[in-house]
């Protein structure tokens, strides 16, 4: 039977991790720094998924990004929680990732529905339990049906946990935040909000944290909202939000350009080399930057790095 108690150190502020690039490559170096700067701020962080481009990494890429945040890890002796995303239909790449991770000392993946094939039953229980069956690692399942075209519902999300004992939580993308609280109502999975937009809902409706962009791009600004929150200061934590959060996420992450405008972002405020992402992605054009520049300048953290 599921002990939540087990992973209750995986909830918390996991921001998900943009893939520094530079030159067609990864960017070792800038990566190093992206994680250094938010490591003060976060509860733990997730590398390579949907914002750290995993799904256009190589299976070789992607386990050298992992290679560098374990030599961090090792080096700052901060032991934040570590995700990696598993994000493939190749079941077989899948596992050698997976063995990576368990060698280098990853704490929990984050799997995502398999891409490409339309998706119906029974395919995602079988999938999801096949990569569960891979190791002991804990498994948190994404649940994102933008790509996919499929909304995993209630009931196969706590069949899906109730079935395999490694898979202990879900990352909800799902913008209906009812979910969020049919699950908690049901079951003691670890439920994250997955979506900036809608996420001061989900933890109104009781997400154990939050696996997003802008905690990456203005740490210390969404850390202190969501300390805020979960001490109970509702008032505080809403104004921060409403304030501070709201405005740059709805201009910046609400559109398929996500990935683009966090590198901008970053780039702009002295943290990563170069804003470069991969084909498919392509690159902001003159209006979008500046949509970006106003809408960092218009918060107050990002006034001292970009002023500094």
């Amino acid at each position: 039977m599921y002990d939540p108690s087990r992973h209750a150190a995986l909830a918390g502020n996991i921001p998900t991790i943009a893939t520094p690039m530079r030159d067609g490559a990864v960017d070792h170096d800038s990566l190093r720094r992206l994680l250094a700067y938010i490591d003060p701020f976060v509860d733990g962080y997730l590398t390579c998924g949907s914002v750290g481009e995993g799904a256009s990494l190589t299976l070789e890429e992607r386990i050298t990004v992992m290679e560098t945040v374990a030599a961090f890890r090792q080096a700052s002796g901060f032991q934040r929680v570590w995700f990696f995303g598993t994000s493939g239909t190749a079941l077989p790449e899948i596992e050698r990732l997976v063995q990576a991770s368990v060698q280098h000392g990853v704490d929990a993946l984050l799997t995502p529905q398999p891409s490409y094939f339309a998706i119906s039953p029974p395919m995602p229980q079988q999938f999801f339990a096949a990569v569960a069956a891979m190791s002991d690692l804990p498994i948190v399942i994404y649940d994102n049906p933008y790509p996919t075209n499929y909304y995993l519902g209630t009931d196969e999300i706590i069949d899906l946990v109730a079935a395999n004992p490694t898979i202990v939580g879900v990352k909800v993308t799902d913008p209906n935040v009812q979910k969020v609280s049919a699950l908690k109502a049901r079951s003691e999975m670890l439920v994250y909000a997955g979506d900036d937009f809608i996420c001061w809902r989900m933890l109104s409706r009781g997400a154990d944290g939050a696996m997003l962009a802008f905690p990456m791009i203005l740490p210390e600004t969404f850390a202190r909202m969501f300390r805020l929150h979960r001490e109970g200061q509702r008032e505080a934590a809403f104004t921060s939000w409403s304030q501070e959060i709201l405005p740059f996420v709805n201009e910046c992450l609400r559109d398929t350009d996500y990935v683009q405008t966090s590198k901008a972002a970053l780039y702009r405020l002295g943290v990563i080399a170069s804003p470069e992402m991969r084909l498919p992605l392509t690159p902001l054009d003159a209006t979008r930057w500046q949509e970006v520049d106003e809408a960092l300048f218009a918060i107050p953290e990002a006034q001292r790095r970009l002023q500094a």
